[in-house]
């Protein structure tokens, strides 16, 4: 759409947010510090530039799709003060005329406003992505860059804009400084947060009291609060189908193995089976060694592979000490040490393991907690790696990784029978956490002492 803008057109995108308060906002703990401290300097710029600090014009929230963003964008409008009008457009409806438009508008008739534009790689992708920059996408990039050089920090609109794709996949023109220069990540919940979050989405529906949701709350790791939302319709909607008055556990369980958390135990062949139970209870046997018997939290076989949650999930955020970043390293090798060790051969089941701890291994390089190379970040340069500089980097994670599987290996040694003990316990359960998880790991009877 081209020609004059329509003051209509923004207005009928405007969406009432006052009745939102800091307490509907769940399950996203770990991005509330940051909006706080951003909605000061914008609620109080005077307060602000006293303190010699000066608010953002833009904000960029960015992160997988179903975490939150929207909610988050809509709960900084409504903190803003009362009567901050908040208007939120999809990035793939906006023209040149509309960006320039809305923003002028908007300065000449609120003292403050917020304007949220969804999606905004439509329009500010990275220039070295193909078909990023077409003639209607530079021209409606142009606009916006201006438009928000235009803006004041202390008055007239907030731009809130977000990105299912991190800040380097952006035009470095949009995000920088001055522009959409204060960037928030979201991040899928970790198990508290879901807790939380499982307890909101059953506020307004019947429960049975006896549900322990730290259950259903580990076997959903990594789900957004989207994914979760549906999960507890699904299994209210399995209790309506039955006749029944309230949700109970084995509604909630069939709602999650239903969307693919957990699969159907009689998916798997036995032999099978048998081997992936092998695999998980190798890896369990070297977080205990390591770390101790409380540090597996999940376990769970399934059509598409066993899998084993461990500590804390921060792993790829930077929040794990070097110690037990090391450890997960040697954790992953527990698997197929097992197979090899228990069954007399190994199989392909370890290559995601192997995947994860030649990930991590890069990351201690790029994070600088290893002596040679010097640190680099990796994700900066993208495709741009020489071949001798990736020789390098292959030499470098060569030696930590074989050290890793050589201990896993060591640590399997001293446990077979305890392994083959868990993994029978696994095989018939096919998923465990909690207290029956705990007690199947003091009854195989692991050697805690690690080898090193």
């Amino acid at each position: 759409m081209t020609g004059r803008f329509r003051p209509g057109w923004l207005e009928g995108h405007r969406v009432y947010v006052a009745a939102l308060r800091r307490t509907d906002v769940v399950g996203i703990g770990h991005v509330l510090t940051e909006i706080d401290a951003l909605v000061a300097r914008l609620r109080d710029p005077a307060r602000a530039a006293a303190m010699g600090v000066e608010p953002p014009r833009g904000v960029l929230l960015w992160g997988e799709p179903g975490l939150g963003k929207t909610l988050v964008a809509r709960y900084m409008a409504a903190s803003l003060g009362p009567g901050v009008p908040f208007f939120e457009v999809s990035a793939d409806e906006l023209t040149p005329e509309r960006i320039r438009g809305s923003l002028r508008y908007l300065a000449e008739h609120h003292e403050r406003s917020a304007l949220y534009m969804d999606e905004i790689d439509t329009i500010g992708l990275h220039r070295d992505f193909p078909g990023a920059h077409d003639t209607e996408t530079k021209l409606r990039l142009g606009a916006l860059l201006a438009s928000l050089d235009g803006l004041v920090s202390t008055a007239g609109p907030v731009v809130i804009a977000s990105s299912n794709r991190p800040p380097e996949s952006l035009d470095p023109a949009l995000v920088r400084s001055g522009r959409l220069g204060f960037k928030v990540r979201f991040d899928a919940p970790n198990e508290q947060e879901r807790i939380e979050l499982f307890a909101l989405f059953t506020r307004s529906i019947p429960t049975d009291p006896a549900i322990d949701w730290l259950h259903p709350a580990r076997l959903t790791r990594g789900r957004t609060p989207a994914d979760l939302r549906q999960l507890v319709d699904d299994a209210a909607g399995m209790a309506l189908a039955e006749g029944r008055r309230r949700v109970d556990g084995e509604h909630v369980l069939a709602a999650i193995r239903r969307s693919g958390s957990i699969e159907p135990e009689n998916s798997l062949n036995p032999i099978t089976r048998s081997r992936m139970a092998v695999h998980e209870s190798g890896h369990v046997a070297v977080s205990v060694a390591l770390r101790g018997p409380d540090y597996c939290t999940a376990v769970r076989l399934g059509a598409l592979g066993g899998t084993s949650s461990f500590g804390p999930e921060e792993i790829n955020d930077g929040h794990l000490p070097d110690d037990e970043i090391r450890d997960r390293l040697t954790i992953g090798f527990g698997g197929v040490a097992a197979e090899s060790a228990i069954l007399g051969e190994g199989s392909l089941g370890g290559r995601s393991d192997v995947s994860q701890a030649t990930g991590i291994a890069l990351s201690r390089i790029m994070a600088g907690l290893t002596g040679d190379p010097a640190p680099l970040d990796l994700d900066h340069l993208g495709s741009h790696v020489s071949a001798s500089l990736k020789e390098a980097l292959a030499g470098a994670i060569v030696g930590p990784i074989a050290e890793a599987r050589a201990l896993a290996i060591a640590i399997v040694a001293r446990n077979h029978e305890p392994i083959r003990q868990f993994a029978a316990a696994l095989d018939a359960a096919g998923e465990m956490t909690g207290d029956t998880l705990r007690t199947a790991i003091d009854d195989a009877g692991f050697v805690a002492e690690a080898v090193r």
